[in-house]
């Protein structure tokens, strides 16, 4: 398989692959709220940036200021984030996680690594080892498919 075909294979087993994980392992908890829904996107911004400017969290994930408005109105009035003014230009309002911003997306974090384990445990010690083996060559492509340094780890 020359360097072409190779690459169109990979391309055509990602874009198989990334729906069935969506819809298959990542999917909403018993809240209903999916890992990947746009709140739960602002919120890893958050804690992994915050306090940070609107803008900026926009800019991050490609949204609208309007449509970020809207979740980070929803967000404060859930008691997940505050917004907090920048002290470096008082007229720019950040939004910082709160401690049960904290608390939700710990256990959030928590009830997600325990449904997979879940399900990882009922494969083989075989397919285990391949799939760890997988993830980790994985872990060190993709920042060189992104052209960036991976997020952090979650705390």
């Amino acid at each position: 398989m020359d360097r072409n075909e190779r690459i169109y294979a990979i391309a055509d087993d990602m874009f198989q692959t990334v729906p069935v994980l969506h819809r298959r392992i990542i999917r909403p908890d018993a809240s209903g709220i999916s890992p990947l829904s746009p709140r739960i996107s602002v919120l890893v911004v958050v804690k992994r940036e915050g306090p940070i400017s609107m803008s900026s969290i926009a800019q991050a994930l490609s949204y609208s200021k309007q449509n970020l408005t809207k979740i980070a109105n929803q967000l404060v009035k859930e008691g997940y984030v505050e917004r907090t003014p920048d002290p470096s230009d008082r007229r720019v309002l950040n939004l910082a996680l709160t401690e049960n911003g904290r608390s939700f997306m710990a256990e959030r974090r928590e009830r997600m690594k325990n449904k997979l384990m879940e399900d990882l445990s009922h494969l083989n010690d075989e397919d285990l080892e391949y799939l760890n083996d997988t993830f980790e060559r994985v872990k060190v492509a993709l920042p060189k498919l992104l052209g960036k340094d991976m997020p952090d780890q979650p705390k």
